[in-house]
């Protein structure tokens, strides 16, 4: 369980971090199409990724890292967010709410929550590039369609980290991520979300030690 808990938030934190377009062997996107590249990278990168701090939406992926491969889904709205994701059979679900970080999973149909001991609020979510794309060595890339979606394409290097391929919508929803080991593909984009979608399915407890 902690191996796939890790994953999961690994798997978030790297997936508000930036993603690719998909490739179809040729360098294009999933149905050829290459968007094209313009303007200033780095302006180009803030503005989309600001959008996305604050969108709404639910996004299926499907991913492969450090040996895993499975499928999430992420939900935004406001600043909720919740990504739930399959790994080896067992259902896990990371809350972000204004109360807390909540990990819940789903075993044999018994769901179990626990309340995270992290001290990030739910808006922290949006991570380090949302908050500091400054911080980034930010070039173009040619965009792609994804899920049906036009994307902006960028390269991303940081001092101290390998390099980031990522394409985000034009609502700055992160549509596939490829880099440092792991590649996230989105599946599906929708912009409906439901308020029940937030709702913990159990009483949360209190994480145990290690985790």
């Amino acid at each position: 369980m902690k191996k796939i808990l890790l994953l999961i938030l690994l798997l978030g934190i790297m997936l508000v971090a930036g993603c690719t377009s998909e490739t179809n062997g040729n360098g294009d996107g999933e149905d050829g199409t290459d968007i094209g590249v313009g303007g200033n990278a780095l302006q180009d990168f803030a503005n989309v990724v600001s959008k996305g701090a604050r969108a709404t939406y639910k996004v299926d992926y499907t991913y492969t890292a450090s040996g895993d491969s499975g499928s999430q889904t992420w939900y935004a709205k406001g600043i909720k967010k919740k990504i739930v994701a399959e790994v080896q059979g067992m259902i896990a679900s990371v809350y972000y709410l204004p109360e807390g970080v909540f990990t819940c999973t789903n075993v044999q149909g018994q769901d179990m929550c626990f309340k995270s001991s992290a001290t990030q609020d739910s808006t922290a979510i949006v991570g380090d590039i949302y908050n500091n794309p400054e911080g980034y060595n930010v070039v173009s890339k040619s965009g792609r369609i994804i899920a049906g979606q036009s994307t902006s394409c960028f390269g991303l290097t940081k001092a101290g980290s390998g390099e980031l391929e990522v394409c985000y919508a034009d609502s700055g929803v992160t549509m596939y991520l490829q880099g440092s080991g792991t590649t996230m593909q989105a599946t599906s984009y929708s912009t409906s979300v439901s308020d029940s979608e937030f709702e913990l399915p159990a009483t949360p407890q209190t994480i145990p030690a290690g985790y």
